[in-house]
């Protein structure tokens, strides 16, 4: 008889969740200071663990690695790749607007600093992981716009609307 759990047999891809912490049209950023992608900017955030929703997990990685506590929004999610130890697997990548105010940001070691990209500025080609690369796309075209461009059409309205 066998006595492996059924459920166990499922090799479904793991979950993960992300921040999104905006202020003053800059986005945090974190470098690594871990494998894999060592060096490279992030997005906080990380895996989910056993038996959280995905809400649970950004709060517990947002507090474990910048020990503040947001409010949060969900976004979307993004498929993408996780790395570990030499080996890819899938992942499906949760995205939250994370809002916290002035709170003090203090990283816990996981990462070696931190820094807040104005939005115009971001390039996704340097942000570590797929899905995170795919967000940051996103951002830039949802978040950015060029309001000299914005001013100008203003003006062709019509001004009785």
């Amino acid at each position: 008889m066998d006595q492996e759990c059924e459920i166990c047999k499922f090799e479904n891809p793991k979950c993960s969740v992300t921040a999104i912490i905006l202020k003053e049209n800059k986005l945090l950023v974190l470098k690594r200071n871990e494998e894999p992608f060592k060096g490279k900017w992030d997005l906080p955030g990380g895996y989910m663990s056993k038996e959280e929703l995905p809400e649970t997990s950004i709060k517990r990685e947002i507090y474990e690695e910048l020990k503040v506590e947001p409010k949060i929004t969900f976004i979307k999610t993004f498929p993408g790749y996780g790395h570990w130890n030499g080996k890819k697997f899938p992942v499906v990548n949760h995205f939250y607007l994370c809002e916290i105010g002035n709170q003090e940001i203090e990283l816990n070691g996981e990462n070696s600093e931190y820094r807040w990209i104005p939005l115009k500025e971001l390039d996704p080609d340097n942000i570590a992981f797929d899905s995170n690369r795919e967000m940051s796309h996103w951002i830039i075209n949802n978040f950015v716009f060029d309001i000299e461009r914005i001013k100008e059409l203003v003006k062709h309205l019509d001004p009785s609307a």
